[in-house]
C-alpha cells in the first residue's frame, strides 16, 4: 500500500519517515542530480508558504473562503513535507539551525549584524536552508551571523 497525503490533519509524525543515512555516506551522482532538481521545487513551496502566512484574512462576503484557503495551505504544507522527506531519504540532511557557531563547511554568510544577545560568530538567522554536508553537500545554508554586541 502506498502512502498518500491527505488533508485529514495527519501530522508529520504520523507519516513514514525516511531511513537514517550513515554520516559518512556520500550520495551517488544520480541522487545528487535528482535532489538538485527538487531544490527549486522545495524553495518555491517554502516561498509560497512564507508569503501566504500573513494573508489569511477573511472576506466578509465569503463565509467559507478562509476555511478553503487554510485547506489549500494545508495541502501545500503536506507537499512541502513530502519534498523534505524525499531529499532527506536521498541522503541530504537539512541545515536550518540557529544559535549555533558558524561553520564554513555548512554555512555561507550573507550578512553580519551586531546582536546584543549573541556572541560574534553565532548563526542568528537562516535566509535559505542548506542540504547535505562534506562531499555530499547540495548547497550551504545562507545565514546571518552575529558580528559582536550591538549598541
Amino acid at each position: 500500500m502506498t502512502w498518500r497525503p491527505t488533508l485529514s490533519g495527519r501530522t508529520r509524525a504520523d507519516r513514514p519517515q525516511p531511513l537514517p543515512q550513515p554520516p559518512h555516506a556520500v550520495p551517488t551522482p544520480d541522487k545528487v542530480l535528482m535532489a538538485q532538481a527538487w531544490l527549486a521545487v522545495l524553495d518555491g513551496l517554502e516561498g509560497t508558504l512564507e508569503d501566504a502566512g500573513g494573508r489569511l484574512e477573511a472576506d466578509p462576503n465569503d463565509a467559507g473562503g478562509r476555511y478553503r484557503t487554510a485547506r489549500v495551505l494545508d495541502g501545500v504544507r503536506a507537499i512541502h513535507d513530502q519534498a523534505l522527506d524525499m531529499i532527506a531519504s536521498l541522503g541530504f540532511r537539512r541545515h536550518d539551525e540557529t544559535g549555533i557557531p558558524f561553520d564554513p563547511g555548512l554555512h555561507e554568510v550573507v550578512r553580519v549584524e551586531p546582536y546584543a544577545e549573541e556572541p560574534a560568530g553565532i548563526v542568528v538567522e537562516v535566509v535559505r536552508p542548506g542540504y547535505g554536508e562534506g562531499d555530499g553537500q547540495l548547497r550551504p545554508a545562507a545565514v546571518v551571523v552575529a558580528g559582536g554586541h550591538g549598541r
